[in-house]
């Protein structure tokens, strides 16, 4: 294989790992998001379901803020298995083609190259230490005023602070309805 093959190949596959190190990293990030949502029941109603969703989802009670009428819980997010065996999978390909190409470049040192997939759990690793945490779910219910972009069937409306995950399971589980 000639020097300039060589070269881009190794080339190719160290922005390959940079791209593998940046999509590891991201899998952790933190991904909280405000949003504006009505819901077609009154006040006391939406209050009641969200106390049971939470209740439902092992959140506790942390916060309430009765002056400025914002209620937080707390719950423990377990990380996902099948997304940390899936960042090891992608590590050993990664550390497998980076092995490749220095076993064509350095051919001295001989199959021993494939020794850095041993690194390869690592990544499932720094997933599951860091994905674990305590998150956080703020919101206030709020009456709806009179506006022309509010439809009709909106007796109650929802500002919450959460996880995007999170937000997109309530709504799922409750029925809301976007607002612009």
């Amino acid at each position: 294989m000639d020097r300039t093959t060589l070269l881009s190949t190794f080339f190719l596959t160290l922005l390959m790992l940079i791209g593998l190190w940046f999509f590891i990293r991201a899998s952790v990030k933190d991904r909280t998001v405000v949003e504006r949502m009505g819901y077609p029941k009154a006040v006391e109603a939406l209050e009641q379901d969200l106390r049971q969703y939470f209740d439902d989802r092992a959140y506790s009670l942390k916060s309430l803020d009765r002056e400025r009428e914002i209620i937080t819980w707390e719950g423990f997010v377990q990380p996902s298995l099948p997304l940390a065996i899936l960042l090891s999978f992608l590590a050993s390909i990664g550390l497998f083609c980076l092995s490749l190409v220095m076993l064509l470049a350095v051919p001295a040192v001989g199959p021993s190259w494939f020794a850095v997939m041993l690194f390869a759990p690592a990544a499932g690793s720094f997933y599951w230490q860091r994905a674990g945490r305590l998150e956080e779910v703020s919101y206030r219910v709020l009456e709806p005023e009179a506006s022309p972009d509010l439809d009709g069937n909106i007796k109650s409306l929802l500002s919450i602070s959460a996880h995007r995950d999170e937000i997109l399971s309530l709504q799922q589980a409750l029925k809301f309805q976007e607002l612009a």
